[in-house]
């Protein structure tokens, strides 16, 4: 198995980190990365203690997760993998002398 991915995590996440959502919902900039920009808001909770450093890795270890919200989704690209491989595999035996 090279992956695996929760179909549907999006909103546990997002029930889960309530708290960080709304915060980064107050950040100065709409495409903030939430990595220590100047008028981020989850910085400026870091640095008063509202939020810890582990709580916003997490959160945006888990955001940067694909999200599949349907299982047909997540079938496609697991089918897409095994045909791309399958091409690699039947062009390197073309390939050879």
């Amino acid at each position: 198995m090279r992956a695996l991915s929760v179909v549907g995590a999006g909103d546990g996440v997002e029930q889960t980190f309530h708290d960080v959502e709304l915060l980064a919902e107050g950040c100065g900039y709409t495409n903030c990365s939430h990595t220590g920009e100047e008028r981020c808001a989850l910085t400026a909770a870091l640095s008063d203690g509202r939020l810890t450093r582990g709580r916003v890795e997490s959160w945006l270890r888990l955001r940067a997760e694909p999200r599949s919200s349907d299982y047909e989704t997540a079938r496609r690209v697991v089918e897409d993998r095994k045909r791309r491989k399958a091409t690699k595999i039947a062009d390197r035996r073309t390939s050879r002398p």
